[in-house]
């Protein structure tokens, strides 16, 4: 699946994808926004949602780990599709990390799948 991606599902089987990274700052963006709404369209989900974090600046830590529990919220998410935390790059595997810790502090029984 998309890397540096999060997508949740809630109980009625609805689809939620929000793009974490919109490209690296040498201006392949508008490239990979245009892939991520065909590749949607492709699947039959709705736009993704672009958060404009560049990549190769990603950091783990409180703000990442929030804006995620956010999203996971106001999605009502039951289960987080995320990166694998073994990923090499750090631009994939971050993501997974905080979606991760994200998950763990849920109040609500959202499950993870990486």
């Amino acid at each position: 699946m998309w890397q540096r991606e999060m997508h949740c599902t809630s109980s009625s089987h609805r689809v939620e994808a929000d793009r974490l990274v919109d490209g690296h700052p040498t201006g392949e963006r508008e490239l990979l926004r245009q892939e991520a709404c065909n590749t949607a369209l492709f699947l039959g989900h709705e736009e993704p949602g672009f958060w404009g974090l560049t990549g190769g600046h990603l950091e783990y830590g409180e703000f990442l780990i929030r804006k995620i529990q956010a999203a996971i919220e106001s999605f009502n998410c039951d289960l987080v599709y995320a990166p694998s935390i073994f990923e090499s790059l750090p631009d994939s595997r971050l993501p997974g990390m905080a979606e991760l810790e994200a998950v763990r502090r849920q109040a609500n029984a959202t499950a993870l799948a990486m």
